[in-house]
């Protein structure tokens, strides 16, 4: 499977931004809760748009463990044997595993 360079770097950027929406989330509901809660509190003022936006990134993460899945077991890049672990990794610590994964296989 072969895919070019600004392509590469689209999908870094699209791994990047759960893990990026993950710690700007538990920032956002931390510092509501550590405080005393108000109604102009920006978790409470946009609960919606904290909605939909947290259901764009989980099929967001659908889609982009479609592709590294798809991606893993179309390419000559790793090994027979590691394909299996590199699934279970990629199911298992999607976030961690993403950017790993992207840096070791897709990118070079």
């Amino acid at each position: 499977m072969r895919l070019n360079k600004p392509l590469k770097i689209l999908i870094l950027i699209l791994t990047l931004a759960p893990p990026i929406y993950m710690g700007l989330f538990f920032f956002f509901i931390f510092s509501s809760v550590m405080r005393k809660p108000t109604k102009n509190d920006l978790i409470f003022a946009h609960f919606q748009l904290f909605f939909i936006t947290h259901g764009i990134v989980m099929l967001l993460m659908v889609a982009l463990m479609v592709f590294y899945v798809v991606y893993l077991f179309r390419t000559d890049k790793v090994d027979q044997q590691k394909k299996v672990l590199w699934a279970i990794a990629l199911f298992m610590g999607a976030p961690i595993a993403m950017p790993i994964f992207w840096y070791l296989y897709v990118w070079k």
